[in-house]
């Protein structure tokens, strides 16, 4: 069933080849992988359309560093209070509320026309990233079957690279041609769709409590 799904869309058909992949089935693996590779578009965005956004905006590379430096701010203000907060939550639900978030605080520069409005809307986004990126990480061990966790942290990773790649070209293009308005709806978008995934996750035979102990 999973090779002949693999086989299907083409670019996926390494997928095959993996260990477990057969074993457990497509849909655990593919709604992990848009759960957690989907956001890097969004947050590639944050160094590449939204600095033509404020420069259409009329603001100054001075005002640009300033609003950026929020997003480390943020950071180490709420990273140990989300971390805590987040420890008994439900992973799937972490990576869902992250990719909201991401999709959203993205979404909104489309509306931001000052630099405190887009101070904002970074640290909407970075409240995200705050929750969705030190989960991603572990959900992709979970998913491996026992010894298999480097294999499958290694395909995340080519996905992330891939994305990384790809986003920055796609956004830069539609900003250039369509202008703003399309990018932040893709964000909002993409930032759904990640949500979805997630809760595809949810229910996955794969998942395994945090407790778990993993195989070496």
């Amino acid at each position: 069933m999973a090779v002949g799904l693999a086989d299907g869309f083409g670019p996926i058909a390494v997928l095959a080849f993996i260990p477990g992949f057969t074993s457990y089935g497509a849909a655990p693996v593919l709604s992990a992988l848009v759960a957690d590779v989907v956001p890097e578009p969004l947050y590639t965005q944050y160094q590449v359309t939204r600095p033509l956004a404020m420069r259409a905006a009329g603001l100054s590379p001075a005002v640009y560093g300033l609003v950026s430096a929020v997003n480390g701010a943020v950071i180490v203000v709420i990273q140990p209070l989300v971390a805590r907060l987040a420890e008994p939550c439900d992973d799937a639900r972490l990576l869902a509320a992250g990719a909201l978030l991401l999709g959203a605080g993205m979404a909104s520069t489309a509306f931001d026309h000052s630099a405190a409005a887009f101070a904002a809307s970074v640290a909407v986004w970075t409240l995200g990233e705050a929750i969705a990126m030190p989960t991603s990480n572990a959900v992709v061990s979970r998913l491996a079957p026992p010894g298999l966790q480097g294999r499958y942290q290694g395909l995340f990773a080519m996905a992330w690279a891939l994305a990384a790649v790809a986003a920055p070209l796609a956004g830069g293009w539609t900003f250039s041609r369509f202008g703003g308005a399309p990018v932040r709806a893709g964000c909002l978008v993409l930032g759904a769709l990640a949500a979805g995934g997630a809760a595809v996750l949810r229910n996955s035979p794969l998942r395994q409590p945090k407790s778990s102990p993993q195989a070496a």
